[in-house]
């Protein structure tokens, strides 16, 4: 499964614990009465329990202790806004796009919101709905990450066989953030696909040290070096494809890829 939308990047959880006012400081948090102080510290706790859950892996069991939170402060956006992105997580769409849309209805500018929805309505099929929901994110013209909702809305046009419209998704992307190497990626695939080959290999070598060792799975990194390798060939840049070719067997001996890029060696002879 692909968004960043790509499960291994546009999942990373964008936990964001803004609780409520009580739990924000400043002066008019000071004069909140001691339950509320309270409620406070018990979602908070809550909300740590379930992010400790989810990073153990433990997914059901994190959405059950957001179920706690949201019992105790049924107004609180951020704590539906969280479940949300955990239930996305565990595959739970519909659960996933009730509690995003409690959270809307609670809070109508939390912007993360809206982000995960799309995300959400792709894993669905909707992707009118997604295309949407990234448009409404990309509104808020003070949202801090408006690169990563650039790289969801591109993958969800690539999807759509939308090139020219993915392509320049990616490229505000990556003109935000230029280090920001999954969407130098993307950008290679669409533009690879679309057979703009001397483009593609140099988005691909931009791309290169989002996928050294220790930053993806191998299987990522081993299908990063595979497509690069496959595109030098097409641009019978021989010397260099045999090169990233024989990097994929290194990181996934073994693999499906691993197979095919002996396959395409073999045919250099």
């Amino acid at each position: 499964m692909s968004y960043g939308i790509r499960r291994a990047a546009a999942l990373a959880l964008l936990i964001c614990l803004v609780l409520t006012a009580a739990a924000c400081g400043g002066g008019r948090a000071a004069k909140k009465s001691e339950p509320q102080l309270d409620l406070a510290t018990r979602v908070g706790n809550l909300v740590r329990e379930a992010q400790s859950l989810v990073n153990a892996g433990r997914l059901p069991d994190a959405l059950t202790v957001l179920d706690k939170a949201a019992e105790i402060d049924p107004q609180n956006a951020s704590v539906y806004s969280y479940y949300g992105q955990v239930a996305l997580i565990a595959g739970r769409h519909a659960e996933a796009e009730a509690a995003l849309g409690k959270a809307l209805e609670a809070d109508p500018y939390l912007t993360d919101a809206y982000n995960t929805l799309g995300l959400v309505h792709h894993e669905q099929g909707k992707n009118d709905q997604a295309i949407e929901a990234f448009q409404k994110a990309l509104a808020d013209r003070a949202y801090p990450t408006p690169e990563k909702v650039y790289l969801n809305l591109g993958i969800v046009y690539s999807s759509q066989g939308r090139a020219q419209e993915a392509v320049e998704a990616f490229r505000k992307a990556v003109e935000i953030d230029p280090k920001y190497y999954d969407a130098h990626y993307e950008l290679a695939s669409v533009l690879d696909r679309t057979n703009r080959l001397e483009e593609a290999a140099r988005e691909y070598e931009v791309a290169r040290p989002g996928y050294a060792e220790g930053l993806k799975a191998a299987a990522m990194r081993a299908e990063y070096h595979l497509r690069f390798g496959t595109a030098l060939l097409r641009l019978s840049r021989q010397s260099q494809a045999r090169e990233e070719l024989r990097r994929v067997c290194d990181i996934a001996p073994g693999s499906p890829a691993c197979a095919q890029s002996d396959t395409l060696i073999e045919g250099l002879h």
